[in-house]
């Protein structure tokens, strides 16, 4: 029986545990497979660092474009030339303070009614200590707007412009330069300053090619190769390309063209010569006189101003205590008045609604004609100016 019992023990002990070579492949196996699963996450990672990279660019592109291109609709003319003596003509605070700095380059100009000087977009180097992303910055050097898109007319001082980044990120490189068009001007007209924001204006400044080119390279840089049709260095730029027309129709009654102008609170700032009228309106049983300065023609770069002249009271339009001015679309429900109702009744020619409707070359002024009640209730009296050719 012991006999019996010590074989089965020396059995059963041969027949335990692994060899070496099944320990050896086992081995070899687990390491196959934490190898291809190590890379695995790795390849994961960085595809979803790509596409995030990629994802945030085109994103962002896209937006800048959409913005630039409803601008340019908002504008009536395109200027096709970016040289200095033009940019001193029209845009001279531009040109006062980035025009002499060759780290920022003028591309776009835009004409924009009612907008004081040339609204343009630049660019300027991230600059190595910036928040922004390198290599470029594209900024606006123009007017702020309101909630509803309009541009605040409290912002049309060009003094108090900034030039506001609108996007970064924008290549410094870009693989084709021309238009698409070959008739039109590309600006910057220099090859060393086509960047990765370039447009292509028609000759009669109504029409532009704008071209985007912006770059992921901060982020995924450093999986480039020397291979420029690598999948990564590929996806590393993203373009948008698309065409905008300036589209602003501004035309008086007749249907006749009219001088532009910008408004202030100090007076109206016409770009060319023409003529002016102005329309004076009593509500508040009062006579009156108004006159217009400097006469009821005018040059272009005049400042017309208008006084009224109510036996010893003398409100002037550029006295924003005395008056206030309101352009088409304009609301009613904005004008400090202790009698809304009767004012509306007063001013029912003028209004669709709430809404003021002017013709595009109309201003109306509201008038306090008592500056000593201390309501400042721009309610008494109202003069109509007209811009003519």
């Amino acid at each position: 029986m012991l006999r019996t019992y010590i074989k089965y023990l020396q059995k059963t002990q041969l027949s335990t545990g692994y060899s070496l070579i099944e320990l050896m492949a086992a081995s070899l196996l687990t390491l196959m497979v934490v190898g291809v699963s190590g890379f695995a996450l790795v390849t994961i990672l960085r595809e979803t660092e790509v596409a995030n990279a990629t994802g945030q660019i085109q994103t962002n592109a896209n937006r800048a474009a959409d913005f630039i291109s409803e601008e340019i609709r908002n504008a009536d003319r395109i200027e096709t030339s970016l040289a200095t003596a033009d940019l001193q003509t029209n845009a001279p605070t531009y040109y006062s303070t980035h025009g002499s700095n060759r780290n920022k380059i003028p591309v776009l100009a835009l004409k924009i009614p009612s907008v004081p000087e040339r609204v343009v977009y630049y660019l300027q180097p991230a600059g190595n200590n910036s928040i922004w992303r390198p290599p470029y910055v594209l900024r606006r050097f123009g007017p702020g707007f309101k909630l509803d898109g309009d541009y605040d007319r409290t912002q049309l001082n060009p003094q108090e412009w900034d030039g506001d980044a609108l996007i970064d990120g924008i290549s410094d490189t870009v693989t084709n330069t021309a238009c698409l068009n070959p008739g039109r001007t590309r600006l910057p007209s220099a090859n060393a300053d086509v960047k990765g924001f370039f447009v292509c204006v028609q000759p009669d400044g109504q029409l532009a090619e704008v071209h985007l080119t912006t770059t992921s390279q901060n982020e995924i840089g450093h999986l480039a190769s020397n291979n420029a049709t690598s999948r990564y260095n590929q996806k590393m730029n993203y373009t948008v390309e698309t065409l905008a027309y300036a589209k602003a129709d501004y035309s008086g009654a007749s249907g006749l063209s009219f001088p532009d102008y910008a408004l202030y609170d100090y007076g109206i700032v016409p770009e060319d010569s023409g003529n002016v009228s102005a329309t004076l309106s009593i509500l508040a049983g009062l006579t009156c006189n108004t006159s217009v300065s400097p006469g009821n023609s005018f040059s272009a770069g005049d400042t017309v101003t208008f006084s009224v002249d109510c036996i010893g009271i003398s409100p002037v339009s550029s006295n924003t205590n005395d008056v206030v001015y309101i352009t088409d679309g304009d609301n009613i429900s904005d004008i400090d008045t202790n009698n809304s109702s009767l004012l509306e009744t007063q001013l029912n020619s003028y209004l669709d609604g709430d809404t003021f409707s002017l013709q595009d070359n109309e201003i109306l002024y509201l008038l306090d004609l008592d500056p000593n009640d201390g309501n400042a209730y721009h309610d008494d009296a109202y003069v109509l100016i007209t811009i003519n050719p």
